[in-house]
């Protein structure tokens, strides 16, 4: 049992609100007894009581697990405005009962919350009972299953849902969510007139990320609605509607940007790469990117964007503007019947579309396109635009022979002590490495814009900081952490050695952050990403080249018990000497440091999600549990 002595010791902590450098630190109270235990209960709900119980008692649990529970009908399982850090298990077989209503059938909501399937869990929607080929037009009123909204710095991972009556995942006003390893299986509807089962619709919702995702499903696979900062990997998308922007039109918010797919396969689906905005109606869509798509067995369309998608007997308008439309290596097959390409764009509202190596064949050539853009072809090579004599354009792809054969600077390991480091996200992963360091007498500055974050680390840490005292060879006073929550993060990396980003898993984010620190922080500090997803060498492009070598993954274990980091290096790239002082501290630290020059992902590599090379094993050895 923790006391409350034990965890006295907790550092400094600066005022949260302050945009100061480093306010003066206040020394956070020893809390109360009863108030670590309150924190760290673990509730089960079963049965057919286990859905009001746990919505009842929700507040009262860090941890909710949700075993065999069976939801009565026409009922929500609610698991809104969760406590910050609250974690909810699903065990076994998740059931619902039946009513005609709309649902949803199960709702989240918070910050830094975290859903996680356990091994052999399922969520059983059992849609056959509704599914009467009308979907959500008509016919039976059905409950849409999933609603994901309002959710802040949360993870929704290993969730599997089987025959969903209707729209699967509703991601409505959250931001920095991600979700992992989501399986959606309406398989049985394919024969049992299931309609609009979208997999993901997302809606005014900001840095989504979601990664190995599996959906066999008969609408979209994905639909983003509206919102910033979108970002789909690694998945798998069979029966349905593609990956789609939009619908776009119609609602309040009608403006998507920055989204990309990326490294995924749409195969036996009505259409492959989608954007349909509404015919009358103002907006915008920018910055959208599919990127390294595979299709197979398409039926109607390869590539389509309409922009009269509710009334395609109409002229597309050019209200909802389509720009900065980037295809790359898009490729695959449509069936004879269908359309390799169908572009129907308003007159003026499609400009600056740019794609490259993309090869949609076997079905027919459309003479139905409206106002394509000068700039592509779409008719006998899609992947090539028209060559204009006049313009030279050179591509310079950099190879490891080509950087090692750059000048450099020779390089010297940083100063370590008095200098701070740095973490950027006081997420789960955040907060458990700012412990890690802490108790081995480091200095920490931990960085995030979002003060509920902040004030759910500085709970974590002050039940836990104690526990983290016990992993290093060497007892020392623990280190200070300092807060910082500007939205500038110069204050807390500016004398930095080492920086941790640990941001979400949003690799266009992870480039901006990167950035910025090159920026920001000396020349000699290190540069490390947590990312389980993506090497350094895909943050890279907005980082000077000299600066790369300090750049490399360091992958600490998904539980706060796990000692195993990995060290994920850019081969060729990345200074030995880095990798020298990051293994000695992690060392010093008690922690076990394992170089791998395959970090886990690659990026999103692979058909399965991207996981290739994660180091389960590794991972897997548990060497100090904490009952």
């Amino acid at each position: 049992m923790v006391t409350s002595s034990s965890v006295i010791v907790l550092t400094l902590w600066a005022a949260l609100v302050s945009a100061s450098p480093v306010a003066d630190p206040l020394v956070t109270p020893a809390p109360k007894l009863e108030d670590l235990e309150k924190r760290a209960t673990s509730c089960t709900f079963s049965g057919s009581e286990g859905a009001s119980s746990a919505s009842k008692s929700k507040t009262s649990c860090s941890t909710i697990v949700l075993s065999d529970v069976a939801v009565p009908s026409g009922t929500t399982l609610d698991l809104t405005d969760l406590n910050d850090g609250t974690h909810v298990i699903f065990e076994g077989e998740t059931t619902f009962g039946y009513e005609e209503w709309s649902g949803p059938l199960v709702s989240v909501s918070g910050t830094d919350i975290t859903v996680t399937g356990a091994d052999g869990a399922y969520l059983n929607g059992d849609g056959s009972r509704w599914w009467d080929g009308e979907g959500s037009n008509g016919g039976k009123t059905k409950p849409k299953f999933f609603y994901a909204h309002d959710l802040t710095s949360s993870t929704i991972s290993g969730i599997y849902i089987q025959n969903s009556p209707v729209q699967v995942f509703s991601i409505d006003g959250s931001t920095y969510l991600t979700m992992e390893d989501i399986t959606i299986d309406n398989t049985d509807g394919d024969d049992g007139e299931a309609a609009n089962t979208d997999g993901f619709d997302i809606g005014d919702s900001t840095y989504i990320t979601i990664t190995g995702a599996n959906v066999y499903n008969q609408d979209d696979c994905v639909a983003v609605n509206s919102g910033e900062n979108i970002y789909f990997s690694g998945g798998v998308c069979s029966g349905g509607h593609g990956l789609s922007i939009g619908s776009v039109g119609g609602r309040s918010d009608n403006t998507v940007k920055n989204v990309t797919f990326y490294d995924s396969e749409i195969k036996s689906s009505q259409n492959g790469v989608r954007i349909k905005t509404i015919y009358g109606d103002t907006g915008s869509v920018s910055e959208v990117t599919y990127k390294e798509i595979t299709l197979s067995d398409i039926t109607d369309c390869g590539i389509v964007v309409e922009q009269n998608y509710d009334d395609t007997s109409k002229s597309p308008t050019d209200g909802i503007t389509i720009e900065d439309f980037v295809l790359d290596n898009v490729q695959g097959s449509v069936e004879s019947s269908g359309t390799n390409i169908y572009i129907v764009c308003g007159s003026d509202s499609c400009t600056d579309w740019t794609w490259t190596d993309v090869d949609v064949s076997g079905g027919k050539t459309s003479s139905d396109c409206e106002n394509v853009p000068d700039d592509i072809s779409y008719a006998t090579n899609p992947a090539t635009p028209p060559t204009d004599p006049n313009t030279t354009t050179t591509v310079t792809t950099l190879s490891t022979d080509d950087l090692t054969s750059l000048p450099t600077i020779p390089y010297t390991p940083p100063t370590i002590s008095p200098r701070p480091l740095a973490i950027l996200g006081a997420g789960n992963m955040g907060r458990r490495i700012a412990c890690i360091f802490s108790a081995a007498g480091h200095t920490v500055h931990l960085h995030d814009p979002n003060q509920g974050a902040l004030q759910s680390a500085q709970d974590y840490i002050t039940s836990n900081l104690a526990h983290y005292t016990t992993f290093p060879l060497i007892s020392r006073p623990v280190g200070q952490i300092h807060a910082f929550s500007s939205a500038d993060i110069t204050p807390a990396v500016r004398d930095a050695w080492l920086v941790i980003e640990c941001v979400p898993e949003h690799l266009p984010l992870k480039i901006d952050i990167m950035g910025e620190l090159d920026a920001k922080t000396p020349r000699d500090c290190i540069l490390v990403s947590n990312s389980a997803a993506f090497r350094t060498s895909f943050m890279v492009e907005k980082v000077c080249w000299e600066r790369r070598r300090l750049m490399c993954n360091m992958c600490f274990g998904a539980s706060p018990w796990i000692r195993a980091v990995e060290l994920g290096v850019n081969e060729g790239v990345t200074e030995g000497e880095v990798v020298r002082v990051l293994t000695w501290v992690l060392d010093d630290c008690g922690m076990m440091p394992v170089r791998t020059s395959r970090v886990a992902g690659g990026g999103g590599g692979g058909g399965s999600g991207g996981r290739e090379g994660e180091g389960g094993l590794v991972r897997s050895q548990c060497l100090n549990t904490v009952n």
